[in-house]
């Protein structure tokens, strides 16, 4: 290393002899003292570097490199600012680098040029923007929330700093923050896609379905080839229980991108929602072709072959037309809708608030009376011990609820698994005369059982709870039917 330092002195001794070579020559003797260790020696060549040119800003970035390594931060700070202030192409290189290693995944080297990048320009809301993205990348989320704050600081109207923060507020799960954050990113650019595509997926995450869907409805409207905002609406469409859009928007992303596996995925939830389980079962195992480890395909590919095993056909009623989708649990065999059949010459059955949406929705309510007679033939009134057979079939009391209960339909997220297809709707029952309640909250069905203290017996589900239960009537009660097969 010394006889390194000899010849490079001996030959820029040379080159003292003419201006203004000599302030690069002794740069250059300087960089091989500091290489070597020899600080003082190496600052003192690079003062002599800047006396004769003081606009050589690699003498003053290196006398400053000397310097941080002595201590000397006042110094090397004051070196910085200089070296900058005469070529500020030098932060724009180790921003470049900076960016050069991020593409590289080299996150820790990446984060190193833009602190130095940072030091050279304080005020370049860039280069923190850049470090703030290389930190969420790391998955360091507090400190990218910190440099896009700091982004936006210096940059008011910086909208993708906006955006991004908001990214990093939705993955700590504050997603109010995010959607904030997403508000002033598209007030700023009201044309800014990403924005609206990803306070979207806040809104999904919030349960907000509608709001999500206006989102991407947003985003279509302004780029109709972005197939994932197809399949996101289509998704949060299945879970509103609109199928029949769900798998329009699935049909769609699928035309632009046919090795979308969320889109089959999606189309394959729609489908099982539908009870349509061959299709469902070809598009689950569409996106398991594409993507094999995609858990939730292989979990609802299951559940769509289990649904599809326990479902038996379908079976029409003879005496008005209509057609039930019937199903096998354990050893019975139920219908799978609540019977909407109307006794002629009989007031007695009614639909919900007398409205015919509500038959077709949740079938007649009729009282116990007429409940003994209105299923088909080669069907009856359910009894006691034949609910409780089917309580058991699907595990116990408690869970029964839950697991019977139709995945859609039921108020306050209180919506069932629907493990067996038996869907269960909270049609609510007719109290007496033109007294309706619970709707879309719970949901009652007859079965034959003595009367106790004037009072008849009914099964329940609610919204609110997990289990079935039992509830008590008078003779005017119109409840829900399921009829079991004899």
């Amino acid at each position: 290393m010394t006889d390194r330092i000899n010849n490079d002195i001996a030959g820029q001794a040379e080159a003292k002899r003419t201006e203004p070579a000599n302030s690069e020559a002794y740069f250059r003797r300087g960089l091989a003292y500091k290489n070597d260790g020899d600080l003082a020696a190496a600052i003192k060549d690079f003062n002599e570097a800047i006396r004769l040119n003081p606009n050589n800003a690699e003498a003053y970035r290196s006398r400053d490199a000397a310097y941080w390594e002595k201590g000397d931060n006042a110094r090397a700070t004051a070196d910085y600012a200089e070296a900058a202030n005469i070529d500020p192409c030098l932060s724009c290189e180790y921003n470049n680098s900076g960016t050069a290693y991020y593409y590289e995944k080299k996150y820790d080297l990446a984060i190193a040029k833009y602190n130095e990048a940072i030091r050279l320009k304080p005020n370049d809301e860039e280069t923190y923007f850049n470090r703030g993205l290389t930190y969420f990348y790391k998955g360091d989320y507090d400190q990218a929330i910190a440099d896009y704050t700091e982004a936006i600081r210096l940059g008011p109207d910086f909208a993708k700093a906006y955006y991004n923060r908001g990214g990093a507020y939705r993955r700590k799960c504050d997603n109010d923050k995010a959607i904030a954050d997403y508000n002033e990113a598209i007030r700023l650019e009201p044309n800014f896609l990403e924005p609206y595509f990803n306070r979207g997926n806040t809104y999904f995450d919030k349960g907000d379905y509608d709001q999500a869907i206006a989102d991407y409805s947003e985003v279509i409207r302004l780029d109709s080839s972005f197939a994932k905002a197809y399949n996101s609406r289509g998704y949060a469409y299945a879970k509103k229980g609109e199928y029949d859009k769900a798998i329009a928007d699935c049909n769609e992303s699928i035309q632009l991108n046919p090795d979308y596996t969320n889109a089959y995925y999606s189309r394959g939830f729609a489908y099982l929602g539908k009870k349509e389980y061959d299709n469902a079962i070809v598009d689950f195992e569409s996106a398991l072709r594409i993507k094999p480890d995609y858990e939730e395909a292989k979990k609802n590919l299951d559940e769509a072959k289990k649904q599809k095993s326990a479902s038996v056909t379908a079976f029409t009623d003879t005496r008005d037309g209509k057609t039930y989708n019937i199903l096998k649990i354990g050893k019975q065999i139920w219908m799978a809708e609540n019977l909407n059949y109307d006794i002629p010459d009989d007031t007695t059955d009614v639909c919900y608030k007398k409205s015919a949406d509500s038959c077709a929705k949740y079938g007649r309510l009729y009282t116990l009376e007429a409940a003994k007679n209105a299923c088909p033939a080669g069907y009856h009134l359910p009894n006691d011990a034949e609910w409780a057979e089917l309580k058991n079939s699907v595990g116990s009391r408690r869970t029964a609820g839950k697991k019977l209960k139709s995945k859609t339909g039921w108020c306050d997220d209180g919506n069932g698994t629907d493990e067996y297809g038996f869907s269960a709707l909270p049609g609510g029952i007719n109290v007496f005369y033109d007294l309706y309640d619970g709707a879309g909250k719970y949901g009652l069905w007859w079965f034959t059982s003595e009367k106790k203290a004037d009072q008849h017996k009914g099964i329940g589900m609610n919204c609110e709870y997990e289990y079935v239960y039992t509830d008590y009537h008078g003779d005017a009660a119109k409840f829900s039917l399921r009829c079991v097969q004899d």
